[in-house]
């Protein structure tokens, strides 16, 4: 089943859902989670149906600020980002993110429309870990994801900060957020 929700306002309580166990009652992992950050509903959706795969969360965004307020909850495994959104950029978030110790080693990949070096170069020295620029190809999204969720596991089997990355536990969160309005 893949999870497409979108990141919930703060304004109503928040349903967590038990923690549901195995036959031998071990605590199944949580659902690998995409956090898509893009201002346009259209390429917010399509961008969520081209990464969707079975059992993972796809949580969109329309704004850095209602993401990067929500991380401790959403625990991204992967963040795909606009560079052109209203409000904070998506350079601006991704420097915010970087500069965090709990969340600098979610990858981030960048999606941007302007195909200028000076630009693509400028993300990657913000902090992203890749840049695509629009239109975005399926096959292409799907394979730099799976690269991004591979250094994500890297990242957690070498233990390479010094500050905690954000724990999986379902104890912590609960197995899935009721987003539903």
């Amino acid at each position: 089943m893949v999870w497409i929700a979108k990141v919930p306002k703060w304004d109503r309580p928040v349903t967590i859902e038990p923690v549901e166990r195995d036959a031998d009652g071990r605590i199944p992992p949580r659902p690998r989670t995409l956090l898509i950050i893009e201002d346009d509903p259209t390429m917010r959706l399509a961008m969520a149906c081209m990464v969707a795969e079975e059992g993972w969360q796809v949580v969109v965004a329309d704004s850095a600020e209602d993401a990067l307020g929500r991380l401790d909850v959403l625990e991204p495994d992967v963040i795909l980002c606009d560079y052109v959104l209203e409000g904070m950029t998506g350079r601006e978030f991704c420097q915010r993110l970087k500069a965090s110790p709990c969340w600098r080693f979610v990858p981030v990949i960048m999606v941007t429309r302007l195909d200028e070096p000076s630009i693509t170069g400028d993300l990657l020295r913000s902090g992203a870990d890749d840049v695509m620029i629009k239109p975005v190809r399926g096959e292409e999204l799907r394979a730099r994801v799976h690269c991004a969720l591979r250094r994500r596991d890297d990242y957690r089997q070498l233990g390479a900060s010094s500050a905690p990355l954000p724990s999986r536990s379902l104890n912590s969160v609960g197995r899935f957020l009721d987003v539903r309005a």
